[in-house]
């Protein structure tokens, strides 16, 4: 009985002359017991499940607190058998409950759902409905919550950020009903609305990005190496690693579209492979995580010199592999059988998603660009950029290229609906002088320019075949009278 009592003082039976025998009932399923400074008798019950609750009788009298335990027991009973609800708690008791395992979830697997689910919790839901029995949370309820949410944040949420949303409030109602507090998952309503165009860096805004991330590890180099600028600003170690790693992250997200969280934060050395076709190399990448389904990525190669040297994602991968002992001395066809992830800070520990996040927060504003306060935080619309950005600005690249949707498609692992609903409007404002016309005259230009070259070319070979024949002809003259012909 000792393991019963663990959660609250029960008076000494001696006091009132009561055996401990005489307190449990129902063959052991119920315990009778008092609270400190209390005359009333409190009934621990043990449910189905083997979770023991604690119920008050209400009753000073042994005998009528023994009376009402039993009767409350076989009520819980008869509620458990036939599927109805047997105790009552408040939301806020799953939301505590969840946050821990969800929290636990983040650490044990590295994965940002998790957490973001308990921040979800943490922010939104349990302020808003904490105070809710369970099985009083109904459609009312959820509209109520919606309108609640939508205030506190200022503004209607997007339909993306509603979705994340519902998946938290799901997670709750889920584990809600296998404890036996709600009979039904109510139906969560998504009311938010479409998204809006999404943040992406355009041509202008990538030149400055490319042009600074240098500076920005170099500038850090020097905060860390100084110990901070003037003893105002100091970053430690692992701060200076995780800015360095950033810049390589920055860099692989640009040029394959990949998602920033798991998907590439799982990737290994063995998942790359050096693909030829044609005599020219490509980075090819294997997702092992992929948020769809397990799909293969090339890496688009933005420069190369004329010396052979190669960026993008080459680079980027080689200052990784640099930064290891273990790694920098080996070619390309060792390095990708190595069994270690790839993006990792110089310590060996995992880049998390949060941290890389908040750097790149720190480094688009620390960039500076003429009129713009944030630097590059902010697109023209005013919209804040985060590392998702970036696959939006691999789609973009890929639409003014050309390139279709349903090839963007297979490379990004969404679908082409979607593709088109969210970037169609790369086709018109990302390239206008196309719409405008300025690209299809150039092209005539182009076009024009070329013909008359080629015109100015015949006519000079004209010129010369001529020219030619009227040597040839004068050669065979001179011949003929040295005949003395």
């Amino acid at each position: 009985m000792g393991v019963l009592m663990n959660s609250h003082q029960i008076t000494n039976p001696a006091a009132i002359n009561i055996t401990k025998d005489d307190r449990t009932l129902c063959n052991g399923a119920v315990v009778l017991f008092k609270r400190p400074r209390s005359k009333r008798w409190q009934a621990r019950i043990r449910r189905q499940s083997g979770e023991w609750i604690d119920k008050s009788t209400g009753e000073k009298d042994y005998c009528a607190a023994s009376a009402k335990a039993e009767e409350m027991y076989r009520e819980l009973m008869y509620a458990q058998k036939t599927g109805k609800i047997d105790v009552t708690r408040r939301f806020s008791s799953i939301c505590n409950l969840c946050k821990k395992e969800l929290l636990a979830e983040a650490v044990r697997t590295n994965k940002q759902n998790p957490k973001n689910y308990a921040q979800v919790i943490d922010k939104y839901i349990q302020p808003i409905l904490g105070n809710y029995l369970c099985h009083n949370i109904d459609t009312n309820a959820l509209v109520m919550f919606s309108q609640k949410r939508a205030a506190m944040m200022g503004h209607v949420p997007t339909q993306s950020t509603v979705a994340t949303h519902n998946s938290a409030l799901s997670y709750l109602f889920k584990k809600a009903k296998a404890k036996g507090f709600i009979e039904f998952i109510p139906k969560t309503i998504n009311d938010g609305r479409d998204s809006k165009r999404r943040p992406y860096f355009n041509d202008a805004d990538m030149r400055i990005l490319n042009a600074n991330m240098r500076h920005y590890v170099k500038h850090n180099q020097n905060l860390a190496n100084q110990k901070g600028r003037n003893g105002i600003e100091t970053i430690s170690l692992k701060t200076l690693w995780i800015r360095e790693l950033l810049r390589d992250v920055v860099l692989i997200l640009v040029n394959t579209g990949m998602r920033p969280g798991e998907e590439v934060l799982n990737l290994k050395w063995k998942n790359l492979r050096i693909v030829t076709q044609h005599d020219k190399q490509s980075i090819q990448f294997s997702l092992p995580h992929s948020k769809t389904i397990k799909r293969v990525v090339i890496g688009y190669e933005p420069v190369i010199r004329a010396d052979g040297k190669k960026y993008g994602c080459w680079s980027a991968l080689e200052r990784i592999r640099d930064r290891f002992d273990n790694l920098k001395d080996l070619d390309w066809e060792e390095l990708t059988t190595v069994d270690e992830y790839i993006f990792r800070y110089r310590d060996g520990s995992r880049a998390i998603q949060e941290n890389l996040t908040k750097a790149f927060k720190h480094m688009l504003k620390w960039i500076t660009v003429p009129g713009q306060p944030d630097g590059l935080l902010r697109d023209s619309f005013g919209e804040e950029r985060t590392l998702y950005s970036l696959r939006h600005t691999y789609v973009s690249r890929m639409r003014y290229k050309g390139i279709s949707f349903d090839d963007i498609s297979v490379q990004v692992g969404t679908k082409v609906d979607t593709l088109e609903r969210h970037y169609s409007h790369f086709t018109v404002s990302d390239n206008p002088n196309k719409y405008a016309g300025h690209e299809r005259r150039a092209e005539k230009e182009k076009q024009k320019a070329a013909e008359d070259n080629n015109m100015i070319i015949k006519q000079l070979l004209e010129q010369n075949a001529k020219k030619d024949e009227q040597i040839q002809q004068l050669l065979e003259q001179l011949l003929n009278k040295e005949n003395g012909n």
